[in-house]
C-alpha cells in the first residue's frame, strides 16, 4: 500500500511537474530514473519506518500482557492471604477466647496470691494476642479495600466516657492523671461511625497510657468554627518520639525502635490501623512530640450534628 501511494505520488509529478533533478525540463531520459531512485529510496525509509513502529507497538503490548498477568497474580495472592487470615483468625479466636472465659472463671475462685498472679499473666497475654489478631484482620481488610464506614447517630459524650472507663484503672495502677476535656460547646449526638471513632480512640489512648510512667493523659474534643469537623487531642507526658522516628509511626509492624516491642509489647499496627481509619472517613491524623516531654496525637474528622 505504501509503495503504490509512493509510485502514484512520483507518477503524477512526473506529468505534472516534468522537471528532473537538474531542473531542466528537456531531461526526460533523467527524470524517470531520479523518480525510480527516489521510489527505491522512500521504500527503504518506509520499511524501516514500519519496522520499528512494529517493534515498538509490540513492546507495548507485551509490558500490558505483562502488567495485567502481574495484577492479576498480585490479587490472587491478596485473595489466597485474606482467606488464610479470615480461617486463621477463627480457627485461633476460638480456643482463644474459651481460654479468656475460663481465666475469668478461675479469676473469681478462691486463690491464693500466686495463683491470681498466673492468672493475670494469661489474661494479659491472651488480650494481646487477641489484639494483635484483630489488628492484623484490619490490616487485611483495609488493603483490600472491603473495610466499611457504617455513619449512625451516636452520643459523643457517652463515647469518651466510655475510654475513660476503660483506661482508669490502668492509669490509677500507673499513678496517671487521666482527663477529658469535651467543649460545652459539642454537640451531645453527632453522625458517624462510633464504632472506628472508639476503635482510633482506644489505640490512641492506649499507646499513651503504655508510654507514659508519670504524669496524666489528656483526651481533648474541640470543634473547628465555621466546619462541620472535630479536632481531637491525645496528649502524654511519656517519654516522646525523636524526630528521625517520626516516618515509621505509620507504617505497619514499625515501632520507634527495636527495644519497643520488647519492653511494651505490640505489633506496630495500631497507628498506621489508625491513620487509614481517619483518612477513610475524610480526616486527617499528625503527631507532635519531643524526647522525655511527652506525644500528642491531633486527628480531625467531618461529623455531622445529628
Amino acid at each position: 500500500m505504501a509503495s503504490f501511494i509512493v509510485i502514484t505520488d512520483h507518477i503524477l509529478r512526473g506529468c505534472m511537474l516534468p522537471i528532473s533533478l537538474y531542473g531542466v525540463a528537456e531531461s526526460n531520459q533523467w527524470r524517470w530514473l531520479e523518480h525510480a531512485a527516489w521510489i527505491l529510496i522512500e521504500d527503504i525509509i518506509l520499511i524501516i519506518g514500519i519496522e520499528r513502529i512494529r517493534g515498538e507497538l509490540y513492546e507495548m503490548a507485551y509490558s500490558k500482557y505483562q502488567l495485567v498477568q502481574a495484577r492479576e497474580e498480585a490479587l490472587q495472592l491478596s485473595s489466597i492471604k485474606s482467606t488464610f487470615l479470615s480461617n486463621m483468625s477463627h480457627e485461633i479466636r476460638t480456643p482463644l477466647n474459651s481460654i479468656i472465659g475460663f481465666a475469668d472463671i478461675l479469676r473469681d475462685t478462691h486463690l491464693d496470691k500466686d495463683q491470681t498472679d498466673y492468672v493475670g499473666t494469661i489474661q494479659r497475654c491472651s488480650d494481646s494476642l487477641l489484639h494483635i489478631i484483630n489488628d492484623v484482620l484490619d490490616i487485611s481488610k483495609i488493603e483490600n479495600g472491603l473495610l466499611q464506614i457504617d455513619r449512625h447517630k451516636f452520643d459523643v459524650k457517652e463515647l469518651h466516657t466510655d475510654i475513660f472507663k476503660i483506661f482508669e484503672a490502668k492509669c490509677q495502677e500507673k499513678d496517671l492523671q487521666l482527663k477529658v476535656d469535651i467543649d460545652p460547646s459539642i454537640p451531645a449526638f453527632a453522625m458517624g461511625d462510633s464504632h472506628r471513632l472508639r476503635q482510633i480512640l482506644m489505640n490512641l489512648v492506649g499507646n499513651a497510657v503504655k508510654f507514659t510512667d508519670k504524669g496524666r493523659v489528656c483526651i481533648s474534643l474541640q470543634r473547628q468554627p465555621g466546619s462541620g469537623h472535630y479536632v481531637w487531642k491525645v496528649a502524654d507526658t511519656g517519654r516522646g518520639i525523636r524526630v528521625e522516628n517520626m516516618s515509621k509511626l505509620f507504617r505497619s509492624f514499625s515501632q520507634e525502635d527495636v527495644t519497643i516491642s520488647r519492653t511494651y509489647g505490640g505489633s506496630g499496627l495500631g497507628l498506621m490501623i489508625c491513620k487509614n481509619l481517619v483518612e477513610m472517613m475524610g480526616g486527617d491524623i499528625k503527631v507532635d512530640s519531643k524526647p522525655g516531654e511527652g506525644t500528642t496525637f491531633h486527628f480531625t474528622l467531618p461529623l455531622e450534628e445529628a
